[in-house]
């Protein structure tokens, strides 16, 4: 997969056999987060503190050195459509979708 132009194109929510499974556009750019309690995964954990959810698990997949992840909360899958550069990256676009999906 291209880091830009990822393989499949899902976009918005899909529903699949295993539950409901977010997808958004949202790549990870580091610069924009100016310190460690401003990252998305931060904000995922303290969202989760805060109501009480169990923390999101994480899957990472690996293709030609290219990654992706995908975040569960609450039985509801996150991912991001851009392949990252490493699995931390991955992890937080993950995060990321989740955040905006959640508000």
């Amino acid at each position: 997969p291209d880091l830009l132009d990822p393989k499949r194109k899902k976009q918005k929510t899909d529903i699949d056999g295993e539950g409901v499974h977010v997808t958004m556009k949202c790549a990870f750019i580091r610069v924009n987060f100016v310190t460690d309690p401003d990252l998305p995964k931060s904000k995922l954990i303290a969202y989760c503190a805060k109501n009480k959810f169990d923390l999101p698990k994480y899957k990472v997949f690996n293709e030609d050195k290219l990654f992706r992840a995908v975040a569960t909360l609450n039985d509801v899958k996150y991912s991001s459509s851009y392949w990252e550069k490493n699995k931390r990256f991955a992890e937080q676009g993950a995060a990321l979708v989740a955040c905006v999906s959640l508000g």
